[in-house]
């Protein structure tokens, strides 16, 4: 049986007036990449904050290899959050430090590791993502994609379990969309991660999903494979194809 990493269990949150996820269920299985697909503003990304508690829901819980999330205490929280990944819309790297100084930085901060290690895992994970060349630029330096790839970089320095990623393909053209992408299929078959990937970009969906999600009014509208929905005579299971 595929055991799942992450369960999310009757997640509702509102901002305000505005009810955003009216209880949403899902588990993610070990090694999956799961899609969440769903229109602007139906709350795909709240979804990935409250799986890693930068903001917490009225009501449901995650449970997060088999702990519920919500009932940990600050030092377990962060022994957790270390298992995951975040991977940004922007890959929020610091501005004022060089891609390898980026790399080093939550490594330097919750570990003591010796420089020598520090510097074969900064090199293997730039390597990673074809980045090796870039180690000492500048963010201000590097495009869009190149941004991409160095904050993936920075997430699999950490060895995480599972990877959240936000949006992944935002604001890139077509070319460097299909690339991360492709690094995307590579982290899971090279690293064995378990991946939720937010994103209403169909190419990326198509090319990265084992299971996708499709999210309506705050709930799961349906849940199927990209080729099963893209058979579908649903309107709004069509509107996401153009049709």
């Amino acid at each position: 049986m595929n055991q799942n990493t992450i369960i999310v269990k009757n997640i509702k949150k509102s901002f305000g007036s505005t009810t955003v996820l009216s209880g949403v269920s899902f588990g993610l299985k070990k090694s999956e990449n799961l899609i969440i697909l769903g229109k602007s503003g139906t709350g795909k990304s709240v979804i990935l904050q409250c799986i890693v508690r930068l903001i917490e829901p009225e009501e449901g819980k995650v449970l997060i290899f088999g702990k519920n999330i919500y009932d940990m205490e600050y030092d377990e929280l962060n022994a957790t959050r270390k298992h995951i990944g975040f991977l940004f819309q922007s890959a929020a790297l610091y501005d004022s430090m060089t891609v390898r100084e980026n790399l080093q930085f939550s490594l330097v901060r919750t570990t003591k590791i010796k420089q020598e290690e520090l510097d074969e895992k900064v090199s293997e994970s730039l390597r990673s993502v074809g980045l090796l060349n870039a180690i000492d630029k500048m963010p201000s330096e590097l495009s869009g994609g190149m941004k991409k790839r160095i904050g993936l970089a920075r997430t699999l320095i950490q060895n995480p379990d599972v990877i959240l990623y936000d949006e992944p393909t935002t604001g890139l053209d077509s070319g460097t969309s299909k690339e991360i992408s492709e690094l995307i299929i590579e982290t899971k078959d090279k690293y064995k991660v378990s991946s939720i990937i937010v994103t209403h970009d169909m190419p990326c969906a198509k090319l990265t999903s084992d299971r996708i999600i499709v999210l309506k009014d705050g709930l799961i509208y349906t849940e199927s494979t990209y080729d099963e929905l893209e058979k579908s005579d649903d309107k709004f299971i069509q509107s996401f194809f153009g049709y």
